[in-house]
């Protein structure tokens, strides 16, 4: 379970693109034993067609420990969701007033990184960069994020 955010415009041809690689990939890997070397190629190349999948116009945050809109003070249920319209999206409006809100809880999301080892900050800090990124992506191509949330 986690937050899946998705720019159509950028995902969708990449996955029409990897999702049947990923799926071959995946029946050739779960034909051989667990830990041959058959196996083991197969499974590389699953990650590698995972990676392609979802390398463009997707984010996704966890619901655990390791969710960055936490570290903000914020939630994906108790904020976004009554953001989205009824379709699911994100509109350009609100992916706006998301950048607005994480700026104005900086100061939050420093103090709870202050509290964690080197390691786990560096980890949100790349994580709320590229929430950033993709959020500042949405509103440059004037695109509504559709959201699993």
């Amino acid at each position: 379970m986690g937050a899946d955010l998705y720019l159509m415009s950028l995902h969708e041809p990449e996955r029409r693109k990897w999702e049947p690689r990923f799926d071959a990939a995946v029946a050739k890997r779960n034909r051989h034993a667990e830990g041959t070397p058959e196996h083991k190629r197969w499974d590389k190349r699953v990650w590698k067609c995972y990676g392609k999948l979802f390398g463009k116009g997707y984010f996704r945050d966890p619901y655990n420990a390791l969710d960055v809109l936490w570290q903000f003070g914020l939630s994906w249920w108790g904020d976004v969701i009554p953001m989205l319209d009824s379709g699911g999206c994100l509109s350009v409006a609100e992916t706006k007033r998301l950048v607005q809100m994480l700026a104005e809880h900086e100061g939050d999301f420093r103090e709870n990184l202050a509290g964690l080892s080197a390691r786990e900050a560096r980890y949100f800090r790349r994580q709320a960069h590229e929430l950033r990124a993709f959020l500042a992506t949405a509103i440059e191509r004037a695109e509504a994020i559709r959201c699993s949330l």
